[in-house]
């Protein structure tokens, strides 16, 4: 792979390429540097050209290690080698990941110099196994939340049988397990998301689960947002992976919620027809798109759309709206007659 030069490339191109290509001599000066580094890094590719010192200001320092590391072992290296590091941007301080391709150019005395290339990775990729682990660490909390949770439920049934209906205390004590036994059930639901696999499907009412999640909304997101339904007035059974369409429909409503500091309106709608259809409005989203296109929000809208592929219906994203279609379910249709019959 030889990276093009600026006169053989049209310059508005590399621009949008989401990949930077770069040559570089044994020493490690730029020969060529394509233009979305500015966008990356604050610094021209002119100036990436005169001064050569920038990549090594530039990378953050816990990732200069395992860079420099790389950079010896593809001196003599025969083909090509990656590496994942942080670079800085020199105005705003903001980091962008990368992965680095890099391989030797091989000429008559040894080693010419590199080529390679930098494509940007999602802005967590350093943070997910941390993620991971705090989400192992806020199941096992939560599990023994709940355990606590269920002893007073328990105890507040025992009181109440004690002291009897009329007792001054009585009225503090079913609001003690009302509360406890609600707090209860959404971490049993979270639990059940959590661990829930995706992989079988079932026949499920369309309104029920759109319900179900609302409701668990409700309880986890902020009070700003205020969650709505207006649902079809009859059942819309569906053929589908339950599992998979919650963590759908959670995935865009908790997106769309994170994206506003103001009170708003997330409003679920579902609809019939030869296809069930679920749609998530946001309203109040100071006249944004319902989702921002970040790493997340386009990895939740591909999941969306795959989900609809899957179960042979659609997806659409028009601005506030958001629409997940599949098949209705004819109850009334005849069985399908034994072919061995």
């Amino acid at each position: 792979m030889t990276p093009p030069g600026p006169a053989s490339v049209d310059e508005r191109l590399l621009e949008l390429c989401p990949v930077v290509l770069f040559r570089q001599c044994p020493d490690l000066s730029f020969e060529y540097i394509s233009p979305r580094i500015h966008e990356w890094t604050g610094v021209s590719p002119e100036e990436w050209l005169r001064n050569p010192g920038f990549l090594q200001q530039l990378i953050h320092p816990p990732d200069a290690g395992a860079y420099t590391r790389h950079v010896e072992q593809a001196q003599n290296a025969s083909g090509e080698g990656q590496v994942q590091f942080r670079i800085r941007h020199r105005d705003t301080g903001r980091l962008t990941a990368l992965t680095e391709t890099r391989r030797a150019i091989p000429g008559p005395r040894g080693n010419a110099g590199f080529e390679g290339s930098w494509t940007q990775i999602p802005p967590d990729y350093f943070e997910a196994p941390w993620r991971d682990t705090y989400n192992a660490l806020a199941i096992g909390a939560s599990h023994e939340f709940n355990n606590k949770l269920t002893a007073i439920v328990s105890l507040s049934d025992l009181f109440m049988a004690d002291v009897g209906p009329a007792h001054p205390m009585a009225a503090g004590l079913r609001t003690m397990r009302s509360t406890a036994y609600g707090i209860s059930e959404v971490l049993h639901q979270l639990a059940a998301h959590y661990f829930g696999e995706t992989g079988r499907r079932e026949l499920v009412d369309l309104n029920t689960t759109v319900r179900s999640v609302a409701a668990l909304l409700r309880r986890c997101v902020s009070s700003r947002i205020e969650i709505e339904c207006n649902l079809h007035p009859g059942p819309l059974p569906v053929t589908v992976d339950a599992v998979w369409l919650q963590r759908v429909l959670l995935m865009l409503a908790v997106l769309a919620a994170a994206r506003t500091v103001e009170a708003a309106t997330l409003a679920f709608k579902t609809s019939g027809g030869s296809h069930a259809a679920v749609t998530l409005e946001s309203r109040h989203f100071n006249d944004q798109p319902l989702v921002a296109r970040g790493d997340r929000e386009v990895y939740a809208f591909r999941e969306a759309a795959r989900f609809a592929a899957a179960h042979a219906g659609g997806f659409e994203e028009a601005g506030e709206r958001i629409t997940v279609a599949v098949p209705l379910v004819d109850l009334d249709a005849p069985l399908p007659k034994n072919s061995g019959a």
